[in-house]
Order: structure tokens, then C-alpha cells, then sequence
């Protein structure tokens, strides 16, 4: 009797662990979307990716480029890539954190200094599923920072 009851907690365990919200290739996709617009800088393409409340840090992004950026992003030989490295789902089942590493990206620097080049960076982004509309976006808080390791 204890062994089934352990069995029937260990099944329900795994299946709450392995199912979650919305489809996981659509999350991918919106990942990769938003990343490789918002890490080249094409934040006004980024902001179909983004939820209502998070485009207040589209155009607070927008707003921060100044003539020197232009220049070193006119400059540069590479756009930006990523690799998805993990989408970890949380425990509510309709929010996540896609964990990314961008390649090759200028990484804005404070207010009125250029941006700077970065080769590596690890980021979470992170997503909401929206029942209503059947999918996951992209539900930003601020604007996306590099992981600390």
C-alpha cells in the first residue's frame, strides 16, 4: 500500500513538473524573435514581441541611443546571435525565464557614454503566457542585463 501510494505522488509530481502553459515551440519562438531584434538593436521591430506593459522599455531603450552608438552599430562586421540554452518554467505554470547566451552584441553603457562591445553574455528573459490569446510574450521588467555569475 505505501509503495503505490508513493508511486501515484511520484507520477503526480512528474507530470506537474512536465507540463506547463501554452506550447514550448511557440515559446522558442517568440524568444527568438524578440533576441535577435532587441540584441541588433531594432527595438521598434522588438516591441511585437513584448506585452503591452513592457513596451515603456522598448521606447526607454530607443531613447537612450545616441550618435556615438549609431556609429560603432554602423561599424560593426556581425549582427548579434544567441543560443537558447534553457527555458526553466515556474511553479504558477504561466510565467517562465528563457535562459539565453547572446554573441556579439554592444551592450548599452550609462547615460551619455558609447556602448560596448561584448563577445558572451548570459540572460534570462522572461516570458507570460496569455490564456486569452494562446500564447507566451515576452513580459519584461526593465530593460534585459546580463546574468552575474
Amino acid at each position: 500500500m505505501k509503495s503505490f501510494a508513493f508511486l501515484i505522488l511520484s507520477l503526480t509530481f512528474v507530470s506537474c513538473n512536465m507540463f506547463h502553459s501554452g506550447s514550448e515551440s511557440q515559446l522558442e519562438e517568440q524568444v527568438d524573435s524578440f533576441a535577435i531584434y532587441y540584441f541588433n538593436w531594432q527595438f521598434y521591430n522588438s516591441v511585437r514581441f513584448v506585452t503591452p506593459e513592457s513596451k515603456k522599455w522598448m521606447s526607454y531603450a530607443a531613447s537612450q541611443v545616441h550618435e556615438a552608438d549609431i556609429e560603432l552599430l554602423r561599424q560593426k562586421e556581425k549582427i548579434a546571435t544567441y543560443t537558447l540554452n534553457d527555458i526553466d518554467y515556474h511553479e504558477n505554470d504561466t510565467t517562465a525565464d528563457a535562459r539565453i547566451t547572446v554573441h556579439n552584441f554592444l551592450q548599452m553603457d550609462t547615460i551619455g557614454k558609447a556602448c560596448q562591445l561584448v563577445e558572451k553574455a548570459e540572460f534570462a528573459i522572461p516570458l507570460v503566457y496569455r490564456e486569452q490569446e494562446d500564447k507566451w510574450i515576452v513580459n519584461l521588467n526593465g530593460l534585459p542585463r546580463p546574468l552575474r555569475k
